[in-house]
């Protein structure tokens, strides 16, 4: 605290000596007074958890002018140190013995005497308040883990609030006083004003604001990070971003197989929960357990919650988690009580069989008449969360169902609508789903060091496959979130191989094994290290005596009597539980096969199974299946039969079938599943191997093949793929150029011009940055200037050195522009793509930026006379034809390509193009085929096999459901669209542009779709392949909600900000130009308007109507005049094959300076490609009129 007993003193030399000492030395003191002027008695710290850090009282006020240095240098002592004079520390600048200690005090002192001027309080106490106002009571901080670094919100000590606040406090005052004619101690006082109050004016409270908000956000992002989906999102961020949040979390486990290290992903979830300070409880769903399919014997369940409890902490303490706001809760506890199971009766009595069954299809294996137990487990699950007093519930994407059934029919109740947290699957060691009942697809957490080497050895990790690989999986979701800073993953190698590898992440890792460059054994054996290391915790944990009895007790050998088990049987009984688990099932390849020499009906079959020998299985499918249709077939075998002898030979086996009244099929079996793989059935808890042969007097097949029958077409052959970007067909594929060709250019430097906002508003003076390239290779002085109008997608500056414009600014010695569309590749005018920040995309404001660039440039470069050509082709096409509709005085001529000059609602005339172009390359039997195979596809659709079919062929991403008849109509958009755009682009020159595919033409699909050996429905799934590939996809992602997904990314690295989102936004208020299938014949119609709509409404909300963009399509067609526009000196461009030109113009108009070129065989936007030997005459053609047509405008 600085003490000044003279008041008005200059300087240190004239305070009185007096006031230099302790009262306690100088009694005659009669009072210590702040500047000599105000008393530190009556001064209040409203904030407790501050009183202790802000020194403000007498017992504070001891020396003068400072406290020489006692406090320095010593951990956690500055809040002794007086507050005043830490203010004043806080204002002194940089620099040594020039005064700035006295220059501080003088600051702080006048300060002071203008804050009671002004308030007439203590200033101390303004002070006081300021600080308590200031200081921020949440921040973030950085947390680096497996490579990645990420920020966490953490909670403010008293000791940094205090210091941050007198940081920024001080800040505000020099920025102030920086910008301002006020000097600084008024500035300061305004400041300390402003802060007491909690006025925005404050810098220090706008800053405060911003941490805290920052940090809000930051809790959001560690409680959503690497979900798979949320479920009431808005209703998240709403909760966590106040500050009394106390949110409450549930993850429920059902206690039926041992935990896995799968169980470490939910678990690192609930780390980030409680990170981020929230409650969560994790209910062992024993109840639940008893119910599945009786998963786990009544008798069992206490000993297993148990072992499920004390396994859980000690994973969680092996992690490092803290356990303050953690709790347990068993289902028992509350579930078996009165007004529970009210309450479940009343949710039965609004809940239909079909919902309850559909709720619980992903959980609970579910047959054609499902037990009771099964349709009752969602029920329970949703009223778990009413019961539980939570804000959420927490768990794995595959409870997605029971958590929209909650949604539904709580609400119906009288509860509260709950947030529902969704993890990703994580695979197993066999590529497909994890699960407790899979012995070779998971590693127990208690398994040995040589258990785990064992599973792991035998795990399917094929050389340079990522897709399907179990180890990757493990080391992708385990081992790498568990990773501590600094820490890699380390693979050890000899020398010979190599030496060690390291790896920071797992995309090192990922992309190191598919090129091959990493050895499968070495993968393992990394794996192997790791997963060790971080099991060898838990397992000494369980090495205690009574744990181990514990884990024997809830888990029993097979075999072995339990005490309670005898007691269930009778002593000595023999008491096997009849199930599938007692079946040994496994996917087979027939390798050889022959008609039985003594039996007509008979096949003798040779199946690899993945042993050392094929198994001889005889059949009696002779009169079902042709032996061409069997050789080399994927089936289904029954592998542990007694053998039996067949007519003198013997068969080990049977292949399993389903049949109808008149058909027997075998299995179908997805393509890549591998030879030798066991069918495991999900929900079956398999803790033992099944018997090598089962005995044949207990009858296991013929008990339980009965309720299984046609159910084995649903068994559980998980194959797990990624969704990856889709590819829009609305006008354009959204490719982006990987790796463009080096034709030896060198390509120009970016370069940016200021353009207003909204350049309609004059009140509103916003500014952003507009990207442009310039090629001034061939600029004569007063030649022309030529500009290169930017459309829907990135400026690649590849074209402002090649293209047939850049040979007609050879010719005419002309300076080149290209300039980016707003909203594209990097020119952004707004800080996201939000509905509201969309309103400023329209072709009228993108044709006032030409105006204002062409006005700026001409300023730059001193242009003054020279006359300005605009190029464009398609979308940009017609934007060079309105600048110069709109602007004649500033364009002087427009070439114009494949310009869609006409805005329709519903483009049904594209598909009768595209159509048309396919029989005239491909000739009659190409669109023969793509009709019969169609056709195909839509008889697949309607019946759930053929959706697996489909899904299969097509590669699909997830299941199919063709109810979901969105879904339907983007899958058959997709797959007409692979043709679709090859037909917009065919023959086009653009390799040049780097765009993988560009060679693919419509001969090329034609040749597949009419290949002798292929039936056409397999040929179209080709196709699809081959366009996949095109695009780098995995997968095709034909459901509605990934594509809306797709599209509904506002933030600037987002994928939709390639391109689709604004695209869709200005079909929507703009153009429409929706490709819909009304006049498909071919296709069929299958993608009506109404998709296109509905992807409007469900992008930009019900605003968006059909009435709404019918509205801006009349409305752009009044402002530019469509087809009739009115317009000189344009030359319109299109190609007879590409599907745009049927809304452009392809006659000459009436004015003799616009002439329109209509090339017969060539495709979008042809003419301004790099011209090529291969080029048709016409289209060659066509190009040396346009050049000779500008060099007339360039005359008048």
């Amino acid at each position: 605290m600085i003490v000044d007993a003279v008041e008005n003193s200059p300087d240190l030399a004239a305070l009185s000596e007096k006031t230099l000492f302790p009262t306690s030395i100088s009694p005659d003191v009669p009072e210590i007074k702040v500047f000599g002027k105000w008393n530190t008695d009556e001064v209040q710290v409203s904030d407790i958890s501050l009183t202790d850090y802000i020194a403000v009282k007498e017992s504070s006020a001891r020396f003068l002018p400072h406290s020489a240095g006692r406090f320095a240098k010593k951990r956690f002592r500055k809040a002794l140190c007086p507050i005043v004079e830490r203010l004043c520390n806080s204002l002194m600048m940089h620099g040594r013995n020039n005064g700035k200690k006295l220059m501080a005090v003088r600051i702080v002192k006048h300060a002071f005497e203008i804050i009671h001027l002004l308030t007439g309080e203590n200033p101390l106490q303004v002070l006081v308040n300021a600080i308590i106002n200031s200081g921020a009571r949440e921040d973030s901080t950085r947390i680096g883990r497996a490579g990645t670094v990420r920020r966490q919100a953490v909670d403010v000590s008293p000791l940094r609030r205090v210091n941050t606040a007198l940081l920024l406090l001080c800040t505000g005052a020099r920025e102030a006083a920086f910008h301002n004619i006020k000097t600084i101690s008024e500035c300061l006082a305004d400041e300390l004003i402003n802060a007491a109050k909690g006025s925005s004016n404050s810098h220090a409270i706008k800053k405060k604001d911003e941490l805290e908000r920052v940090a809000k956000s930051n809790r959001y992002e560690t409680v959503a990070r690497n979900l798979q989906e949320i479920l009431g999102d808005d209703q998240l961020k709403e909760i966590l971003s106040k500050d009394d949040s106390d949110f409450k979390i549930y993850w429920g486990t059902a206690t039926t197989g041992k935990p896995h290290v799968g169980y470490f992903v939910p678990i690192c979830k609930i780390a980030d929960f409680l990170h981020s300070g929230c409650h969560v409880t994790i209910l062992f769903a024993n109840l639940h357990a008893f119910l599945d399919n009786l998963k786990a014997p009544w008798e069992l369940l206490d000993l297993r919650t148990e072992y499920y409890e004390h396994l859980i902490k000690a994973m969680l303490s092996s992690i490092g988690v803290p356990l303050e706001k953690l709790s347990f809760k068993r289902g028992t506890d509350y579930q078996l009580s009165k007004e529970y199971t009210l309450d479940f009766y009343k949710l039965s009595s609004i809940v239909s069989e079909h919902d309850a069954k559909k709720a619980g299809a992903e959980v609970v294996k579910q047959v054609d008449h499902p037990l009771l137990s099964g349709l009752i487990y969602p029920g329970l699950q949703a009223l778990d969360e009413e019961y539980l007093g939570v804000d959420a519930q927490f768990g794995g994407v595959d409870q997605r169902k029971i958590f929209t059934f909650a949604e539904k029919y709580l609400p119906q109740l009288g509860f509260k609508k709950r947030i529902h947290l969704m993890n990703p699957m994580v695979p197993g060691l066999t590529g497909g789903k994890m699960s407790a009942s899979e012995e070779d697809s998971k590693i127990d957490l208690l398994d040995t060091p040589a258990a785990v080497k064992k599973k792991l050895k035998k795990a399917f990790c094929e050389p340079g496959n990522t897709a399907e690989n179990g180890v990757l999986s493990f080391v992708r979701y385990v081992i790498f979130p568990l990773l501590k800073p600094g820490e890699e993953f380390v693979i050890s190698r000899s020398e010979a191989n190599g030496g060690d590898l390291k790896f920071e992440n797992y995309e090192l890792l990922e992309q190191c094994f598919s090129k091959q460059e990493l050895h499968p054994g070495d993968l393992k054996a990394g794996l192997e290290k790791h997963l060790n290391a971080l099991l060898d915790p838990i397992r000494k944990t369980f090495e205690d005596p009574k744990l181990i009895a514990l884990a024997e007790a809830a888990y029993p050998v097979p075999g072995k009597k339990s005490a309670t088990a005898k007691k269930a049987t009778g002593a000595g009984g023999d008491a096997e539980i009849m199930g599938p688990h007692l079946l040994d099932i496994r996917v087979g390849k027939i390798v050889e096969i022959q008609r039985h020499p003594d039996a007509d009906a008979l096949y003798v079959e040779k199946i690899d199974l993945g042993e050392p020998e094929p198994r001889q299985i005889i059949s009696g499918l002779v009169k079902h299946v042709t032996i061409d249709e069997m050789m080399n077939r994927k089936v289904v075998v029954l592998c542990n039969l007694k053998p039996a002898k067949m007519r003198g030979l013997e068969s080990k086996g049977m292949v399993l079938c389903a049949s109808t009244e008149d058909k027997v099929e075998p299995l179908i079996v997805p393509e890549d599943t591998p030879v030798g793989e066991k069918v495991m059935f999900d929900g079956i808890d398999v803790s033992c191997p099944p018997p090598v042969v089962m005995n044949p007097k207990k009858k296991i097949w013929e008990t339980l093949s009965s309720p299984v029958k046609m159910n084995f077409l649903l068994f559980a052959v998980v194959i797990a793929t990624c969704a990856e970007a889709r590819v829009f067909h609305l006008g354009r594929y959204w490719q982006k150029a990987k790796n463009p060709v080096d034709f030896g250019y060198k390509l120009p430097e970016a370069r940016y011009v200021t353009q207003k906002v909204d350049n309609f508003n004059a009140v509103d003076v916003s500014t952003w940055k507009q990207r442009y390239f310039v090629n001034d290779t061939f600029f004569k002085p007063g030649g022309p200037i030529f500009l290169m109008i930017g459309g829907e997608g990135p400026a690649n500056p590849i074209w402002s050195v090649v293209g047939t414009w850049v040979k007609y600014a050879e010719m005419f010695g002309a300076l080149c522009f290209q300039l980016e569309h707003r909203y594209y590749g990097e020119s952004h005018p707004v800080l996201d793509l939000n509905v509201k920040n969309l309103a400023y995309l329209s072709s009228e404001q993108a044709l006032a930026d030409l105006a204002s660039f062409i006005g700026q440039m001409k300023a730059e470069w001193n242009l003054t006379n020279n006359k300005w050509i605009a190029f464009g082709g398609s979308y940009p096409g017609s934007l060079s034809a309105w600048s110069r509709l709109k602007f004649p005085h500033l364009i002087h001529g427009a070439v114009s390509a494949s310009a869609p000059l006409r805005a329709q609602l519903n483009f049904a005339d594209y598909m009768t193009v595209v159509e048309d172009a396919i029989l005239k390359e491909g000739g009659h039997l190409c669109v023969s085929a793509i009709a019969a195979a169609s056709n195909q596809v839509r008889k697949f659709l309607g019946h759930p096999v053929g959706w697996e079919t489909l899904k299969d062929k097509f590669n699909l991403c997830q299941k199919l459901n063709a109810k979901v008849e969105p879904d339907v109509w983007n899958l058959m958009e997709s797959l007409a669209g692979n043709f679709q755009g090859v037909v917009q682009y065919n023959k086009d020159n653009r390799e040049f542009e780097g765009i993988k595919g560009a060679n693919i033409t419509v001969k090329t699909l034609c040749d597949i779709m009419t290949d002798k050996d292929s039936t056409p429905f397999e040929s179209y799934a080709k196709v699809n392949r081959l366009m996949l590939d095109a695009v780098d996809q995995k997968c095709l992602d034909h459901e509605y909600k990934a594509l809306i997904k797709d599209l509904a990314g506002t933030d600037w690295n987002s994928s939709s900000s390639e391109g689709g989102r604004q695209w869709m936004y200005q079909t929507c208020s703009e153009f429409g130009y929706y490709q819909t299938s009304d006049n498909s014949k071919i296709f069929g119609n299958d993608f009506p308007l109404e998709y296109f709509l509905q992807q409007c409404v469900d992008l930009f909300g019900a605003k968006f109507s059909a009435d709404y963009v019918s509205d801006g399509i009349s409305r752009t067609n009044w402002n530019y005049g469509g087809t009739d526009i009115k317009v000189t000196r344009v030359a319109f461009f299109n190609g007879a094959i590409d599907p745009w030109h049927a809304l452009g113009i392809v006659k000459d108009p009436a004015d003799q300076s616009t002439k329109a070129f209509y090339v017969p065989g060539v495709a979008h936007c042809a003419n301004m490609y790099p011209e090529r030997d291969i080029d048709s005459v016409d289209l060659k053609n066509a190009r040396r009129k346009i050049g000779k047509l500008i060099g007339q405008w360039l005359l008048e």
